[in-house]
C-alpha cells in the first residue's frame, strides 16, 4: 500500500460569502436553505455559507447534517487510527518476539530490556506501581 499523492492540505471555502450585515439581514432564508439540505455533503464547504466582516469570513453557517456527517466521519477515521495503531504494535512485537524465540533462554535479556524493545517500558511501570 502506499500514499495516493493527494493533496491534504487543500483550504476549501464555501462558494457563498457574506458580509456580517448581509447575513444578519438574510438569516431566515440562510437557516431554511441550510435546514432543507437532508443528504450530507461530503465536504462541510459544499452547502456552507461563509460569512464575516467585509466578505472576509471568520464564521461557516453549516446545515447539520453536513456536520453530523463530518462528526461522523471523523469518529470512524479516530476508530481506523486507533485499529492501525494496534496494528502497528503487534507487527513490531511479532518481529522481537520472533527473535526472541531463536535466543536460548539462557541469552534473554531483562524483563525491563524487553519491554523496551517493545515499547511498554510506562506500560511495565504502571503495572508494577499497581503491583505495590
Amino acid at each position: 500500500m502506499g500514499r495516493s499523492g493527494k493533496k491534504t492540505s487543500t483550504t476549501l471555502r464555501p462558494k457563498r460569502s457574506l458580509s456580517s450585515s448581509d447575513a444578519r439581514e438574510q438569516l431566515p432564508s440562510l437557516v431554511k436553505d441550510a435546514c432543507a439540505v437532508t443528504t450530507p455533503a461530503k465536504s462541510l464547504a459544499t452547502h456552507a455559507v461563509e460569512i464575516g466582516p467585509y466578505n472576509r469570513g471568520g464564521a461557516w453557517l453549516v446545515p447539520a447534517a453536513d456536520a453530523q456527517a463530518a462528526i461522523e466521519r471523523q469518529e470512524s477515521l479516530l476508530e481506523q487510527v486507533a485499529e492501525l495503531e494496534e496494528l502497528i504494535e503487534d507487527l513490531t512485537a511479532a518481529s522481537v518476539i520472533a527473535a526472541r524465540s531463536r535466543t536460548p533462554p539462557e541469552k534473554w535479556e531483562t524483563l525491563d530490556g524487553f519491554a523496551a524493545e517493545l515499547g511498554l517500558v510506562d506500560v511495565l511501570e504502571e503495572a508494577r506501581a499497581e503491583l505495590q
